[in-house]
Order: C-alpha cells, then sequence, then structure tokens
C-alpha cells in the first residue's frame, strides 16, 4: 500500500481551512470526519469496507480513508502513511496563507503536487529508516541507521538518487508556479539535446515501470529544440507520472523525435498501449479537473490537473500535446478487468 491508495483531508486546526482534499467523491469527507477518531475504525462508506483514522498535531489534522486490503487487516501501515503527511502539512499551510486570494486557483495546484512528491519522499525515507526509530534521537539512532544502510547499500543508493531527483521537482514546481502567475513570465531559453532531457525526465520513473514490468525504449536522436528547460521538464513529468498510472503492464513505451515533413515543427512521440480512451473524451481529458470515464470507472483517476497543467506549460514554449485520433471504441487488450487500447501521443513545438 502506498499513498495513491489513501484518501486523505488535510484541515488546518486555526483557520478550519481544508488544505487538500484528495476524496474523489467529496461527499464522503463529513462521513469520514464523522465517524473518524485516533484510533481508526473498520465501516462501509459508498459500499465498500473501508479503514478511516483521524491523526492531528498543534496545527493540522488529517482525515484518512483507504480500501485498500492492506488496511483493512492492519491500522499500522495507513497511521504511518498519514503521519507522513503531516511532515509536510504545517509547512504547506504556511505557504497557502502567504499568496494573495486571485492566485488560489493555482496555489491549489502546487500545494497538490509538493503534497504528493514530498509523501513520495517520506515514503522514500521509510523504506530503509523504520519511521519508529526516526524520533528516538542519540547514537542509538544514528547507529541503526548505518546498519540498515550497510545491510543494503544499492537499494539505498536507489533511494537517494529517488529522493534527489523528487527534490530537484520540488524546485521546479516552484519555479514553474511563480511563471504561471508572472504577467510576464521570464523564461530561460536555450538549446537542449532533446534525448537528454527526456532521459532526465524518465529516469526517476523507471523503478514505477519495472514494478510494471514496462521497457521504455527512447530512441537516440541528436536533434535540439529552444525552449525553457524547467517548465517542459514539468510537463514531461506530469506526462510521464500518468502513464506509470495509466500504462498496461508488460508492455512497451516508444519514444521518438523528429520534425514534420516541412520542417516546421518537431515532434516527440510517445506510443503505448495505455488505458482505453473513448473517441469523445479526445478532448475532454486535457480540460482542468476532467478524468476519463474508464480511469474513474476503476478508481484509477486523479485530480484532474495533469493533462490541463501540460498544456499551459508547452503553451509558453510555443508548443502542444496532442492525441492521435485514431483511437477505436473497442478495446485491443484485456487485463485484470481493465480494457487497454493502443494510444499514441505527441508533443509538438513549433520552430
Amino acid at each position: 500500500m502506498n499513498v495513491d491508495d489513501v484518501s486523505f483531508l488535510i484541515i488546518n486546526n486555526e483557520s478550519d481551512r481544508i488544505l487538500y482534499n484528495s476524496f474523489k467523491d467529496k461527499s464522503l469527507s463529513p462521513q469520514v470526519i464523522q465517524y473518524a477518531n485516533d484510533s481508526s475504525c473498520v465501516l462501509k462508506i459508498g459500499g465498500k469496507k473501508t479503514r478511516i483514522l483521524k491523526v492531528k498535531d498543534n496545527h493540522n489534522t488529517i482525515y484518512a480513508s483507504s480500501a485498500h486490503t492492506d488496511a483493512i487487516k492492519s491500522p499500522k501501515s495507513l497511521s504511518s502513511l498519514s503521519k507522513l503527511m503531516l511532515f509536510n502539512a504545517q509547512q504547506l499551510s504556511a505557504l497557502e496563507l502567504t499568496v494573495k486570494h486571485d492566485c488560489y486557483k493555482d496555489l491549489q495546484r502546487l500545494l497538490h503536487n509538493l503534497v504528493t512528491i514530498n509523501a513520495h519522499n517520506m515514503q522514500e525515507v521509510f523504506s530503509i529508516i523504520p519511521q519508529e526509530s526516526i524520533g528516538r534521537g542519540g547514537a542509538a539512532w544514528r547507529n541503526e541507521i548505518k546498519e540498515r544502510v550497510i545491510e543494503d547499500p544499492y537499494d539505498t543508493s536507489l533511494t537517494m538518487i529517488r529522493i534527489a531527483k523528487n527534490n530537484l521537482k520540488i524546485k521546479h514546481e516552484i519555479s514553474v508556479f511563480n511563471t504561471l502567475i508572472d504577467d510576464k513570465p521570464s523564461l530561460k531559453l536555450h538549446d537542449h539535446m532533446i534525448h537528454r532531457v527526456l532521459m532526465n525526465s524518465f529516469y526517476v520513473f523507471f523503478p514505477d515501470f519495472t514494478d510494471k514490468n514496462v521497457k521504455i525504449n527512447i530512441r537516440p536522436t541528436k536533434l535540439t529544440h529552444l525552449f525553457d528547460y524547467e517548465t517542459v521538464q514539468v510537463a514531461l513529468y506530469h506526462f510521464i507520472d500518468n502513464a506509470t498510472k495509466y500504462v498496461a503492464p508488460d508492455s512497451n513505451i516508444e519514444v521518438s523525435t523528429f520534425f514534420n515533413d516541412d520542417k516546421s515543427s518537431i515532434i516527440i512521440r510517445f506510443e503505448m498501449l495505455s488505458l482505453q480512451i473513448h473517441k469523445d473524451e479526445r478532448v475532454d481529458i486535457f480540460k482542468e479537473g476532467y478524468s476519463g470515464s474508464f480511469a474513474k470507472r476503476h478508481n484509477l483517476s486523479g485530480s484532474g490537473i495533469g493533462m490541463a497543467r501540460i498544456l499551459e506549460l508547452l503553451s509558453l514554449n510555443n508548443g502542444y500535446l496532442c492525441l492521435h485520433d485514431d483511437i477505436s471504441d473497442s478495446a485491443s487488450y484485456l487485463r485484470e478487468g481493465l480494457p487497454y487500447s493502443h494510444n499514441t501521443f505527441d508533443f509538438v513545438f513549433n520552430r
């Protein structure tokens, strides 16, 4: 079980303001608030057996809910993930209060992305250092961490790389946020090797694709293009993050870069077997707040921010994202009840 299997509601104790709400069905939040307690309990919510609990500190209260098997069996994993979220909530609430009201929508995007990235970071830390060890302090604490690192230096090194990459992504998110709220954004336009940018973007996600036995084939290219590195990399981050959720297990993702016929545009093409998209949703999936019908039906949908954010970021670089219209309403592949089809996405940059 990980943070994606849990719905969180974070409320600031002082202002009673909702800082973060990842419940897909917002009408369920009041039920969780009503029945959640410090010791946790299991009850039926929305027709599903669900464990809920409440965790709080001096600043914020977190209500958590999960129907995951591990959460039902034991409250320990849900409790750990909830406490993990408290590590981030205080800083995020302070950030929220400093931003003007007319930036609230953009701020919610930033908070959502920072909460997600930081939660994954803390999960990485706790994968090598037990949470209960961190609060002990003293030499015993340091020795226990040292022993665990010595026991498995390879996994520890991979964990540190992922944390470093995620921290860099936080920097990019904040930088992009500042760019988007600026009436006259200052972009750092430089010529970049597209292959290197793609490798940097995919690298942090390779463990996720490995878990699903998905092979990434990034075809070599020496093509370069003039764009702002941070905004384009964050756009790629959101796209690849979606791909980790929706790509079919045991499949390939083909990535190629080329000019269009008259060389007026450069195209980065992503071909994959991923969750089926209805023809009539081909435009809607790029709208903020919209999630595809199959994603919602199988509880795979997010907040609907990612694809809209990609378009916004690419537009700053004279680019756009499109989904090929040769998609079918018939699934070409079924896996564990999920319908998959061949989908092709193009990142297009006008020259």
